[in-house]
């Protein structure tokens, strides 16, 4: 993998076997493993409980949060969700956007090598609050106790922060500061378990640019690392979505944050 790579932004919905292709395998002679994807870009308006195009629910983390359309302003733009916080919120509560698990989580522990995550965040509230976006154990408090997770967070107590990039086995984790402010910029970040040249396998951290001088439309995005692959603190839980949590570092106070779009998918060798 290098430091730079292109990638085109992918349509919204799910499918299975499309990176994959379901082609013979010439090592095996038998079929390769589905390639998967799932892409959310909230085009589809909150209805009743649910919001998105893949019908996430609003998952409460000590006071029961809000989460509604929000019309974009640019053509780079397309749906946007806004998850808050309650107004009379008490320290540390909130939510988050995610599937409930009683029925199971979609991951056993850390996805396997090629797979990738990537969402597209900002918020107009960026001051003592905690964000977070990526795949989490338990829908609870992704900061304190035992909560394995790998994703994107931005945490302070009262004064803004970058984004960082972390990979968390419980109450142990390694954290990658991503460079780029969580403010009311969007950025889109994106983690990928790779292999690296000295057969290290670990999660390497990615941020988006556009440089404009380079092609006259939107995309490809470039993809540019940040920090050294991670090789340590890799989950050992079962995983799920969390495509945005949100919680407030001070009470009766409204924090937000915004979603434009987030992207799971990889190859998977599955046999």
């Amino acid at each position: 993998m290098t430091a730079s790579t292109r990638c085109a932004r992918p349509a919204a919905g799910a499918a299975g076997g499309a990176l994959g292709g379901m082609y013979p395998d010439p090592s095996f002679g038998s079929p390769s493993s589905a390639g998967y994807r799932i892409a959310d870009e909230f085009l589809k308006p909150p209805v009743g409980t649910v919001y998105g195009d893949l019908d996430w629910t609003a998952i409460v983390i000590g006071s029961a949060p809000t989460c509604q359309a929000v019309t974009p302003t640019a053509d780079t733009e397309y749906g946007i969700a806004r998850l808050a916080t309650n107004v009379a919120a008490a320290l540390d509560e909130g939510g988050m956007l995610g599937w409930p698990v009683a029925g199971g989580r979609q991951f056993s522990a850390i996805p396997q090598v090629g797979a990738y995550y990537t969402a597209k965040l900002s918020t107009t509230t960026h001051l003592s609050m905690r964000i977070f976006s990526g795949l989490i154990q338990n829908q609870a408090p992704w900061w304190a106790g035992a909560n394995d997770c790998i994703g994107f967070k931005a945490e302070n107590a009262g004064v803004g922060s970058n984004w960082v990039g972390v990979v968390r086995r419980g109450a142990v984790q390694t954290v990658v500061d991503l460079g780029v402010a969580c403010d009311s910029t969007w950025q889109t970040l994106r983690w990928r378990r790779e292999i690296d040249e000295s057969g290290n396998d670990g999660i390497q951290f990615y941020v988006a640019t556009q440089p404009t001088g380079q092609h006259n439309y939107h995309y490809p995005v470039i993809w540019t690392a940040v920090g050294s692959l991670v090789t340590a603190n890799f989950p050992t839980n079962a995983l799920t979505f969390c495509p945005a949590g949100i919680a407030t570092r001070v009470g009766a106070v409204v924090r937000s944050v915004d979603i434009d779009y987030m992207d799971f998918g990889g190859p998977g060798r599955r046999v």
